[in-house]
């Protein structure tokens, strides 16, 4: 697997874990890269996650990064068309993301593909590594 740029100074294992997810039996990590004449211009990655109200599976899109100079040729709308099909082959009837509140630009292409903004507050907690299992 190629590294990013930049990665070798920070990684600290995520490479492997990376692979086990993306190419596990099943997978726990589904992700489309865009390229062009081979060199990577645009990414998505996917989890299925399971909506206990409703009693569902949803997918849940992690991460949708075009390079700028590919923004605007409908690079990242090719992309949720990958996660339109993907949800229908994993029976998910919806998909879910989160953007920073200052994404301007990524939540400008997010409306203006139909998706809506649901207010939520994100919360995020640190396990402790010794936490006793259940």
């Amino acid at each position: 697997m190629p590294r990013a740029r930049g990665l070798r100074e920070r990684e600290s294992g995520q490479v492997e874990r990376w692979r086990s997810a993306l190419f596990s039996e099943p997978a726990t990590l589904y992700g489309w890269v865009a390229t062009d004449a081979g060199d990577p211009c645009g990414y998505m990655t996917v989890t299925i996650d399971y909506a206990t109200w409703s009693a569902e599976p949803f997918a849940y899109m992690d991460c949708l990064y075009v390079r700028e100079p590919y923004r605007g040729l409908g690079l990242g709308r090719a992309l949720l068309d990958c996660l339109r099909e993907f949800c229908a082959a994993h029976r998910c009837r919806w998909a879910e993301w989160q953007t920073p509140p200052d994404n301007d630009l990524g939540r400008g292409f997010y409306g203006r593909i139909g998706a809506r903004e649901i207010p939520k507050i994100r919360f995020h907690y640190d396990v402790p590594s010794e936490a006793a299992p259940c």
